[in-house]
């Protein structure tokens, strides 16, 4: 397990112990686009399951991983303004492999939520305004 984990990136690829190299990364996304297709085969979706009330795997694509997907942003960018005392992150400096096992820039989600500003709920508007008033995040 990686950081804590079974999500991978796509791009991740296993060395079996008989040398063959495994592209975990894709059979997992493989895996995600057929449990949200409903076409699963029981026995591996029960198994699948284990890993997520474990914790340890999302195969979730709904609203609410969204929602998880924006708080770990959010969080990633609260760790860099602590480490940092800035929220001026660099684009393309900071990577994140993401809970759902994808990769994303810390400093173009920045970017996304600075342009979103007018368009984002209040709650989380509130969210980025409380670091802005920190001077961990800026609107411009």
């Amino acid at each position: 397990m990686l950081f804590g984990t079974c999500n991978c990136p796509k791009d991740t690829i296993c060395i079996l112990p008989n040398g063959i190299e495994d592209r975990i990364g894709v059979w997992l996304q493989e895996q995600r686009r057929n449990h949200a297709q409903n076409t699963l085969a029981k026995d591996r979706k029960r198994r699948l399951q284990t890993l997520v009330d474990c914790g340890w795997l999302t195969l979730d694509t709904s609203m609410r991983m969204v929602k998880l997907l924006w708080n770990f942003m959010f969080d990633r960018l609260v760790e860099f303004g602590n480490n940092n005392g800035h929220g001026n992150v660099p684009p393309h400096l900071f990577v994140v492999n993401l809970p759902d096992g994808t990769r994303k820039d810390l400093g173009t989600w920045v970017s996304e939520q600075q342009q979103l500003r007018l368009e984002m709920s209040s709650f989380r508007r509130s969210k980025l305004q409380n670091l802005a008033d920190r001077s961990h995040f800026t609107w411009s």
